[in-house]
This record gives C-alpha cells, sequence and structure tokens, in this order.
C-alpha cells in the first residue's frame, strides 16, 4: 500500500487528484504527510491499483465516503482555492445558504453586516488572492455579527 501511496502522490504533482460533479479537479496542495489515498469506487467494487486510486486532500476523501457523496460543508474563515472560489462566485448560493446574485460574494442580508471597509474591499478587488483572503475574513465578521445578535 505504501508503494501504491507512493505512486499516486507522484502522479498527483502534489495536487488534490478529487473531481466535483462538474468535473473540475479540487486542485488543492498536498503534501506526502496531508495526503490521504482515497479509491475511485468503494465497497465490493475498489481495487489497490494505480487507476483504482487517487491522491485527495482530507476534505475531499471525506466528502467522497460522505452519504450519497455530498460535500463536506466548508469551515467558515477558511480561504478558499481558486476553483471553490471561481464556482461560489459563479452560484447562486450566498455563504448562508441564502439566495445571492452570480457574480456578488453574498447576499444583501450577509453584505449588510460588513463593515464598509470589507464591502469596498470585496467589489474593488482586482487580485484574487487577496479577494479569496477577504471573502474568508468577511465570512468571520459575518460569524462574529451572528454571534452578537444571538447574545443581545
Amino acid at each position: 500500500m505504501t508503494e501504491l501511496r507512493r505512486a499516486a502522490f507522484q502522479r498527483s504533482g502534489g495536487y488534490c487528484e478529487a473531481q466535483d460533479a462538474l468535473d473540475m479537479r479540487c486542485c488543492r496542495i498536498i503534501t506526502w504527510e496531508s495526503m490521504e489515498l482515497s479509491h475511485v469506487r468503494h465497497g465490493a467494487n475498489k481495487t489497490d491499483t494505480l487507476d483504482g486510486v487517487l491522491a485527495s486532500c482530507k476534505e475531499c476523501h471525506r466528502a467522497a465516503h460522505n452519504a450519497g457523496g455530498k460535500p463536506v460543508s466548508r469551515k467558515p474563515g477558511r480561504v478558499m482555492n481558486l476553483t471553490e472560489a471561481r464556482k461560489y462566485w459563479e452560484g447562486e448560493v450566498c455563504y448562508c445558504n441564502g439566495t445571492k446574485k452570480k457574480q456578488a460574494s453574498f447576499c444583501g442580508a450577509c453584505m449588510s453586516k460588513l463593515s464598509a471597509q470589507r464591502r469596498y474591499n470585496l467589489e474593488n478587488s482586482d487580485d484574487a488572492d487577496q479577494y479569496r483572503a477577504d471573502l474568508a475574513a468577511a465570512e468571520l465578521e459575518i460569524l462574529a455579527w451572528k454571534a452578537e445578535e444571538r447574545t443581545a
């Protein structure tokens, strides 16, 4: 199994090989220590061959084992990788699971909870890395606002 794991890791080039329903590869950076060996098929149909396994990150491996292959919910405040950020930006589901406009960072209710500076940063960023960092910080700001609301 160690040789199979080594071969899968070398094939991956240090990036998660898992794909979502849209056939978009995850591409999170993985190391030998963080990589999880994931089977393409599970149960009686799984094979311990290089074609039957993937080098995957923890999140994708957990999603593959979650009931019905539903994705594991992402922790708020974790910076999304480029694929996740693009999918979120182009989608219509807000961080709060409400409805947002395509190519918007959040729904109106979530945007109203952000500071003016954070809203400005999200709406005017040209740098993908900075945008993803601002998006993660905004999620934490929304969580803090919700926590205050509950205690008030």
